[in-house]
């Protein structure tokens, strides 16, 4: 009967060794699965910072062309004959009224 007890020691290590064996493997493919999904995380990182980079690019043209604007317009209040070079003469008389008004 002792031999008995020894095989089911035996066959229990055994057991043990593919479980660790199974365990090992499954480690593995999960592991390579987190690998890809970190990969998939960088790519989609790296083209949103690219993405943001020339959303601020397009911010920085849109502010400058802004600025351009209203110093066009603060030089037009300075001087209303400016405006003649971009709008038509009777346009600009308009235009001087409501500044004229507005002051």
């Amino acid at each position: 009967m002792e031999s008995l007890g020894v095989e089911s020691n035996v066959l229990s290590c055994g057991e043990m060794e593919e479980m660790k064996l199974d365990e090992i493997y499954w480690l593995k493919h999960e592991k390579e699965i987190l690998k890809d999904k970190i990969e998939k995380v960088r790519k989609e990182e790296e083209e949103t910072r690219a993405h943001i980079e020339a959303l601020e690019k397009r911010l920085e043209a849109t502010e400058m062309c802004q600025k351009q604007i209203m110093s066009l317009l603060a030089k037009a209040i300075e001087d209303p004959a400016l405006l003649m070079e971009f709008v038509g003469h009777e346009e600009t008389g308009k235009i001087e009224g409501k500044i004229v008004r507005n002051k």
